[in-house]
């Protein structure tokens, strides 16, 4: 993908979503995201974040092709994500469960998990 324009539909697609639903979320028409995607217009440093964000995809991948597509994940996401997927999920699941049961341990509890994680994944 030489091109940010090929390399925005890419990451349209991957997304899962039309070049219409995508263009309703950022704000601006179907018409200006194809001209986008097509390399006929240029997107403002405004709308480039808009869209990075949106897509969840590396600012400077989508300008130049270097780097990664997708932006690491860090903690503070992490964690952000699993609190989500938890709140959507039934009271009783298994993921719902766990969490309120990790909730609950002491330090004591914390550093025999942490042994455990050790011993299984081998690292710190």
């Amino acid at each position: 993908m030489d091109t940010f324009g090929a390399r925005l539909k890419y990451a349209i697609k991957e997304s899962g979503k039309t070049a219409k639903q995508f263009a309703e979320e950022v704000g601006v028409s179907a018409v200006y995201i194809s001209n986008l995607c097509t390399d006929r217009d240029k997107a403002s440093e405004k709308l480039t974040g808009t869209i990075c964000r949106t897509l969840g995809i590396n600012k400077r991948w989508l300008l130049t092709g270097k780097g990664d597509m997708y932006d690491p994940e860090d903690r503070l996401q992490a964690i952000a994500r699993l609190t989500n997927d938890i709140i959507e999920e039934d009271e009783g699941s298994f993921k719902s469960r766990l969490i309120v049961a990790l909730s609950k341990l002491n330090a004591d509890d914390w550093k025999t998990l942490k042994k455990i994680y050790t011993e299984i994944l081998g690292e710190e």
